[in-house]
């Protein structure tokens, strides 16, 4: 830097130092002497939204619950462990990788010490975690905003108040364990504390391997300051001076890394664990413009960051303008971590998984640079409107403030409805099923599923997970056209007992379920496995045969024609299929080839009630009521409360009495 730009940038910075001292800014008076009181505010928020979220749910719903099925698995890891000593999923016996987090799965193992019920020691550590996060965000905060504590304290507030990430803190997962260990590093990061970093670096990839994200943002932050600032004496001599510092973190943070790859080599045989190798496979292939598109555009600009995002994009051209200007400035490295994790599943993983938990790890840090923003605006209106000193700044920030505040209130009342929803739902379905598994099965029984935490955890029976994430040899094939034919085969190998899908995710046909906790959509069911009888339907024929349906709701029963038959060329030995078929050939009018597959839907599944109907109408429409008669009774005997089957009963009652 030249002499004459040197110091034109001294006289600024003096400028701005005046003229801080002189205006009455709310945000800007020097530090309050009682502020160490009211910075407890924010995480006693945090930890009252937790409270309100379980008592909202158990309140209404009349028990505990989780809004995911994954806490489930953290939580059979962390029992067996205890319980047998062992890192497997069912006794000693499936020791895997199964578990993305097992720094969490430890801690869960600790408090099922002491606490045998599920949910309180999930609540606990969610909570727990999430009062800590809005502490370390207040010491960040702080650091960045220097003496203006109520900007800190604004932050704070509002991730204390942050609707996702409170939703997130009562769901039983790791994430807020995650939120934390990443807001620590980049605390200590800033605050030049290098073991404390390499530390906390190390522990994020235990708690998830996308903390290699925050590994990357840290080191480009560092060596942009280092290399593209280079020219700036007192930036070069800063980084000279932490420059051993910098490697002594990232070589505490290896001895971490090295540990956990080792970890899951000698459970599993692979340096990452099944969960990540499984979730790859099966959604790489998602649509990487809609992601972008629902998945990150929406979701950062939905109506709870309404005053959030355009405060953001203020503060993000002010990073991008001191690059340009080669100047420090602080906020970079959330911004590269924000965007890395964001390009990370991008490319990697195009999904987010529901509440968009992948990408709740970012939060804190959109509304620290949002808040950062904020402070733009109002300063920069302090410069042009010194005269009446700083009424107007004043106005904008309380009114940001109290809309801020508000907005996050009235969103967690919305949320918190989702996560009742969402408790029920898996109380209904996964923890029903799990339920009648330990009391229906023996316990040598061998049960097959594709979501396994809660039908594992209560169930108590040996698991194999047709999503790969206990099985990890399945996950090769996750994506094969053929998948169901190899797990037909996989599962008559391996003398599996039972099998328990929802009907969307794996289709079960020729078969009936011997449990179906609910009768509404999604359906969850279990049936006895029987490898002559019960048939897995490849995920493409569901989908054909799904979409025919909706064609000839629409009236367009050719093309529901041809893709039915597109269907039966992938898979022969689905009833589904060919009952699907004889319905459109009967809306036809082709009563010879109804005729015809609704014969065949039978012969693979004798106990198809509703292709007894489809029988039963064909020959009403024919005006053959005797033999009409014989297959609505058929299909009333299988299925009692078929109404479409007990209306034409009546009719043909009514017909025959007359004869």
């Amino acid at each position: 830097m030249s002499k004459k730009k040197y110091k034109k940038k001294a006289r600024e910075q003096k400028n701005e130092q005046e003229l801080s001292e002189k205006a009455d800014l709310v945000y800007s008076k020097k530090p309050i002497n009682y502020f160490r009181y009211i910075i407890a505010l924010p995480i006693l928020l945090a930890v009252a939204a937790g409270v309100y979220f379980i008592f909202s749910a158990y309140k209404t719903n009349g028990y505990f619950g989780f809004p995911l099925d994954d806490p489930w698995i953290h939580l059979t890891f962390a029992k067996n462990l205890i319980e047998y000593g062992s890192f497997s999923y069912f006794k000693n016996e499936l020791v895997t990788s199964g578990s993305t987090s097992p720094v969490y799965t430890l801690l869960l193992s600790l408090l099922y010490i002491f606490i045998k019920n599920e949910f309180i020691i999930s609540y606990l550590l969610g909570v727990f975690f999430g009062a800590l996060l809005v502490y370390m965000m207040t010491k960040l905060s702080l650091l960045q905003f220097k003496n203006f504590e109520l900007l800190a304290l604004l932050t704070s507030v509002l991730i204390a108040l942050q609707p996702k990430l409170n939703l997130i803190n009562v769901s039983g997962m790791e994430t807020s364990l995650f939120i934390f260990l990443i807001a620590a590093s980049l605390f200590e990061y800033q605050n030049k504390r290098m073991v404390l970093l390499g530390i906390f670096l190390g522990l994020t990839i235990w708690c998830r391997p996308d903390g290699f994200v925050l590994w990357i943002a840290i080191a480009l932050d560092y060596f942009f300051k280092k290399m593209y600032l280079g020219k700036n004496r007192k930036v070069s001599s800063e980084k000279s001076k932490s420059h051993k510092e910098i490697i002594t973190a990232f070589s505490i943070a290896l001895i971490f890394v090295a540990s956990y790859f080792i970890f899951n080599y000698l459970l599993s045989g692979s340096i990452l664990p099944n969960t990540y190798k499984a979730k790859l496979e099966y959604y790489q292939h998602n649509n990487r413009t809609l992601f972008l598109e629902e998945e990150i555009l929406k979701y950062f600009t939905e109506a709870e960051f309404i005053v959030i995002w355009i405060s953001f994009l203020i503060y993000f051209l002010v990073i991008i303008r001191s690059i340009i200007k080669r100047e420090s400035n602080p906020y970079l490295v959330y911004l590269l971590f924000i965007f890395g994790l964001i390009a990370v599943y991008y490319i990697k993983l195009p999904f987010t998984h529901r509440f968009g938990r992948y990408l709740m790890p970012v939060i804190p840090f959109y509304i620290l640079i949002a808040i950062g923003g904020v402070k733009t605006i109002i300063d920069f209106i302090q410069r042009k409107t010194f005269k009446r000193i700083g009424s107007l700044a004043n106005f904008i920030f309380i009114a940001y403030s109290i809309g801020a505040v508000a907005m996050f209130l009235y969103q967690n009342t919305k949320i918190t409805d989702d996560f009742i929803a969402y408790c029920k739902y898996h109380n209904d379905r996964h923890v029903a099923a799990g339920k009648w598994i330990k009391k229906n099965t023996n316990e040598t029984d061998v049960v097959a599923a594709h979501d396994v935490g809660a039908i594992a955890f209560y169930g108590e029976r040996k698991i194999i997970d047709m999503a790969g994430l206990i099985t990890p040899e399945l996950i090769p094939h996750l994506n094969d056209q053929l998948y169901s034919d190899y797990m037909n085969d996989y599962l008559t190998k391996h003398k599996v007992d039972y099998i328990v899908t929802l009907r969307n995710w794996i289709e079960v046909v020729n078969d009936k379920p011997v449990y179906s906790p609910v009768n509404e959509f999604e359906f969850l069911e279990i049936f006895k496995y029987d490898p002559k009888r019960t048939h897995i339907q490849p995920r493409e024929v569901s989908q054909r045969n799904q979409a025919a349906i909706q064609m000839l709701q629409n009236g367009a029963a050719s093309d529901a024609l041809a893709n039915l038959h597109q269907s039966l060329s992938l898979d022969n030995k689905s009833s589904m299929t060919q009952f699907l078929l004889g319905a459109v050939y009967e809306t036809l009018k082709d009563y010879p080839k109804a005729e015809k597959y609704f014969n065949t839907a039978i012969e693979l599944y004798p106990e198809f009630a509703e292709a007894y109907f489809g029988l039963a109408k064909i020959n009403f429409e024919l005006n053959k009521q005797e033999k009409a008669y014989h297959f609505v009774t058929k299909c009333l005997e299988l299925n009692p409360d078929y109404a479409p089957g007990v209306q034409l009963k009546s009719r043909l009652d009514g017909l025959l009495n007359k004869k």
